[in-house]
C-alpha cells in the first residue's frame, strides 16, 4: 500500500493530531 504525502496533507494531519492531543489534554485535566 503505497500512500503519497505532499506537504499540504502532512500539514493537515499534524493539525488534527495536536487538535485531538489538545482536546484530550483538557478533558483528562477536566475530569481529574
Amino acid at each position: 500500500m503505497i500512500v503519497k504525502i505532499d506537504r499540504s496533507n502532512t500539514a493537515r494531519l499534524w493539525m488534527l493530531v495536536m487538535v485531538l492531543f489538545a482536546a484530550f489534554l483538557c478533558v483528562d485535566f477536566v475530569m481529574s
